[in-house]
């Protein structure tokens, strides 16, 4: 299995297509793929992939993969579409979350796959009105595929497989449920 660190490009790439204009996307290819650093996501710029089962990011260090919390709330989101994410392997998975999300109006998740890490799968730090997951697969994670931790948020699941998890498939950790 050959794999290339893409941390660098794939940085480079979202802060480009967000400096070039307000919303974009960002394509990974078929293949497999190692990031070594945390990523930084933009307002507006979404990540998108060739399928779960084709584009396949391996995390490979310590701390958060993906992170989407601007400093202050904005009123835009991004999404996450068609490739996996998880740690480098299942006997040593990551040690923090996969995506961490907040201060924004919407985050959406399509037809991703999750696995492999000793955190969440997708963590809520704050403020988020509208969380969407759309045939996403949760696997093999140590806290909780989805942590919710903050209020006013709407979670909307829809086709969702959770397998082989440690703690809970989805936690509302703080958050006032009706």
């Amino acid at each position: 299995t050959s794999t290339v660190d893409i941390s660098t490009y794939l940085q480079d790439a979202i802060d480009a297509v967000q400096s070039d204009r307000t919303t974009g996307a960002v394509y990974i290819p078929s293949g497999q793929f190692r990031v070594e650093s945390l990523i930084t996501c933009a307002e507006g710029v979404s990540l998108r992939g060739a399928g779960y089962m084709a584009s396949d990011v391996i995390v490979a260090h310590t701390g958060v993969a993906f992170d989407y919390t601007p400093a202050s709330y904005t009123e835009s989101g991004i999404t996450f579409a068609d490739f996996s994410i998880r740690g480098s392997s299942a006997s040593a998975p990551t040690n923090d979350d996969l995506i961490q999300v907040g201060n924004c109006t919407w985050m959406h998740f399509h037809r991703m796959r999750f696995r492999n890490t000793n955190g969440s799968c997708v963590r809520l730090m704050s403020q988020a009105l509208h969380l969407g997951f759309d045939g996403c697969i949760l696997e093999s994670f140590a806290q909780y595929g989805i942590e919710v931790t903050a209020l006013g948020s709407l979670m909307l699941l829809n086709r969702m497989q959770v397998n082989a998890n440690a703690v809970n498939g989805i936690a509302l950790l703080g958050v006032l449920a009706q």
